[in-house]
């Protein structure tokens, strides 16, 4: 997967997600995982979006609840490049020869910052 993708936007079902957000769809932020007590086995010290699939179909965080944490979509946005559009797992080039998507669409150039900006030099 993209790595770029997977910091400003998820692709799939947002399991490769590893950027900042913190705020639900609703507007609250996220709990820390390190106080989510259904989560033991995962402390990364922080409250960004995550996603493992497993049911969920993009990023989310826990929320206090009535009784207990939970679960909730984030703010992240599904990215809206095509699979074939990838990048090295560095996040650096083009990889292969494929430069539309299985759907027609044209590949936005590593060098364009339009319409989707990236913050890559190529």
């Amino acid at each position: 997967k993209a790595r770029f993708n997977n910091v400003f936007c998820y692709t799939g079902n947002g399991e490769g997600y590893v950027g900042t957000a913190d705020t639900t769809k609703y507007g609250v932020k996220c709990l820390n995982w390190d106080d989510v007590a259904s989560m033991p086995d995962y402390n990364p010290g922080h409250n960004h979006c995550r996603s493992w699939g497993r049911g969920h179909k993009e990023p989310f965080c826990f929320i206090n609840g009535d009784t207990d944490p939970r679960a909730v979509p984030c703010t992240v946005p599904r990215s809206v490049w095509d699979d074939d559009c990838k990048v090295r797992e560095d996040g650096q080039g083009y990889v292969g020869e494929v430069s539309v998507t299985r759907g027609g669409t044209t590949c936005q150039a590593w060098s364009s910052n339009y319409p989707h900006p990236h913050g890559y030099n190529v």
